[in-house]
């Protein structure tokens, strides 16, 4: 029985040694466990952050995105009121260029009516003098006509003087 008893307190003795061997183990497994956990745990937190600081970029990102989209209607609609107004100054500039081309052409009839006018002016200026010329022989025609209307009255009245004197002698004598 002691055989027995001593047996079964090597038996004990090996079950204890095992058992604390296996409790050994397993301490070191839930050690090796528990830092498995923590560094899963301190992974899955910086992960975590990461996702955090990516979600707020995409967030500033997307609001940076919509911000962008607004000033690119504005500059498109600022585009085409520049678009609009550069047609504007190109219809401005070819109604100006059309202004001075006619401008040109009336200065260019302003000269040749300056120089027609002068041309008349001095035409009439010789025209003036012929006309005074004119004038003189005229009134030394009209004075000469007159002279010689005078003449011919004269002698148209001395004519008829001479006839009734005649026709008087004719009467006389016929008498």
């Amino acid at each position: 029985l002691v055989a027995q008893v001593e047996e079964a307190a090597a038996f004990a003795a090996v079950a204890r040694s095992e058992a604390e061997r296996g409790q050994a183990q397993a301490e070191a497994a839930m050690t090796l466990a528990k830092e498995n956990a923590a560094r899963v745990q301190a992974t899955f937190e910086e992960q975590k952050a990461v996702m955090e600081e990516m979600f707020l970029q995409i967030e500033s990102l997307d609001t940076l995105r919509v911000d962008l989209e607004k000033k690119l209607v504005v500059a498109a609609a600022d585009t085409a009121a520049a678009a609009a107004t550069l047609v504007e100054l190109d219809e401005t500039k070819a109604e100006l260029d059309a202004t001075k081309n006619a401008l040109d052409a009336t200065k260019t009839v302003l000269h040749e009516t300056k120089a027609t006018a002068a041309a008349a002016t001095e035409q009439a200026a010789a025209l003036a003098v012929k006309l005074t010329e004119a004038d003189a022989a005229l009134a030394s025609a009209i004075s000469s006509a007159e002279d010689t209307r005078a003449t011919l009255v004269n002698d148209h009245a001395a004519a008829l003087a001479a006839a009734e004197t005649r026709r008087v002698d004719d009467v006389a004598a016929a008498e």
